[in-house]
This record gives C-alpha cells, sequence and structure tokens, in this order.
C-alpha cells in the first residue's frame, strides 16, 4: 500500500525559490482552487505560482511552497479520475480488507537504500469521511560538509464525484532542509529549526488545510449507499 503512495510523492519535483521567484506570497485567507478542490491558504509565510488565476489555471493541481528558518515545504492536491490497481479498489471497497489498524513499517529496498531513504511506513488517515492509504518516508542527503534530511508524505482517498464517478484525491506534502550546523544554500540568513519542528509545522499547516477543504460535486449520498463515508472519524497526523 505504502509503495504506491510513495511512488506519487517521488515522482513530484521539488521547487525552491530565488531571486527570480515564479512564486508570490499567498494573501490572507486566500481561496487555493481548481475545478474539483478548493481550500484557504494556511497562513503566513506561503507561496502560490505568480500566474495563479489566470485561465491557464483552471485545471492544475493546487500546489503552495514555503522557505522558513532553514527549510523549504511543498502541499500538493492532486484529483484524478479513477485507475485500477490493488490500493484504489481498496480504497472502495467498504469490508474488513483495510484495517484501520494497519500502521506498518516496510521493508527498505535496495534502490530506496541507495537513495538515502531511511524508513517507509503506511497508515490509515481519515480525510472529510473519506478513508484514505497513507505512506511516508525519509530521507538523508550528504556528508561531513553538509547534510540534509526531507520527510514526503502522500495519502490517497477515493470518493464518488456526482459528475465523473469514481475519483481519487491524492494529497502529497514534504520538507527538506540541512540539518546540525549547515543550512539550505540561498537561506544563509535565517535561523536553524530542528528536522522535528520542521515537521510539526507542516503537519499544523496541513491540519489547517483541511479544515478548509472542500470537494466539488462530493457525492456524499453515493458514499452513504456505498459505506464508504465516515463522518465521524477526524483526520489526525502520524506520531512520525
Amino acid at each position: 500500500m505504502v509503495k504506491y503512495l510513495i511512488l506519487l510523492s517521488t515522482g513530484l519535483v521539488f521547487i525552491g525559490c530565488s531571486y527570480s521567484s515564479p512564486y508570490r506570497l499567498t494573501k490572507p485567507n486566500e481561496v487555493i482552487k481548481n475545478e474539483t478542490i478548493s481550500f484557504l491558504s494556511p497562513g503566513d509565510g506561503w507561496k502560490i505560482d505568480k500566474e495563479y488565476g489566470t485561465l491557464q489555471y483552471k485545471n492544475w493541481d493546487p500546489a503552495i511552497y514555503k522557505d522558513h528558518d532553514g527549510f523549504s515545504y511543498e502541499i500538493i492536491f492532486i484529483a484524478q479520475p479513477y485507475r485500477d490497481g490493488v490500493v484504489n479498489r481498496q480504497l472502495f471497497e467498504n469490508d474488513s480488507s483495510i484495517d484501520d489498524s494497519d500502521v506498518h513499517e516496510d521493508p527498505i529496498s535496495e534502490r530506496s537504500r541507495a537513495m538515502g531513504v531511511t524508513y517507509e511506513k503506511g497508515w490509515i488517515p481519515y480525510i472529510k469521511g473519506m478513508r484514505c492509504a497513507g505512506g511516508v518516508f525519509s530521507r538523508s542527503f550528504g556528508g561531513n560538509a553538509y547534510s540534509a534530511t526531507s520527510k514526503n508524505y502522500s495519502i490517497g482517498c477515493g470518493y464518488y464525484d456526482k459528475k465523473y464517478g469514481k475519483r481519487i484525491l491524492d494529497i502529497s506534502y514534504r520538507y527538506y532542509g540541512g540539518t546540525g550546523d549547515t543550512k539550505l544554500q540561498g537561506l544563509q540568513d535565517e535561523k536553524n529549526i530542528t528536522p522535528k519542528q520542521a515537521e510539526q509545522q507542516l503537519k499544523e499547516a496541513l491540519k489547517e488545510i483541511l479544515k478548509t477543504l472542500y470537494i466539488k460535486r462530493f457525492d456524499k449520498e453515493k458514499m452513504i449507499q456505498e459505506g464508504l463515508y465516515h463522518p465521524e472519524r477526524k483526520f489526525e497526523s502520524t506520531k512520525w
């Protein structure tokens, strides 16, 4: 289960900001949206593409970024058509095929180990009444002169769209930054925080976003009929 979500996260390209940054700061309580979802910007310091709001962004994947205290962050939402697969099928099953207590650590492949992956874990989160599949992996980089770490989270949720039927909502969020006395190049004037503090800031930002997340054409009636709607279950961040 976690392998599918790791592939999603590793397929996303990290983009840093520079003096010719293509981004601008989000406005207070700015609505970030496309034709499928919308949410409010989670607070100060978050950035979005300067061209956001133009016609070409009608079908874009909502994404926000932030550089702060020596770390960089990104949160990306992708709503896409259903594609058959083991994990996607499980997201639309209402029996015991998905165990809510399924928190597991997967063996690290040689390829992942060579890329600096230190662990891979999976869990079952709930978002807006949807039962989802979550995955996380951690990576370390560098050596004596420079060392850095990243934590990469991804969540996939299945739901029914009133117009298109089965859909998958993928959420990827991560932080990246230097460890010890090292800092990301270009952020030398920033103060350092610990990776654990960066992780907490990222999780808090996602929680704020999920409070205002709205999925357009969400077919709650169909979800209830299929036994897939769980409004009593709230989102909880992992301990890692």
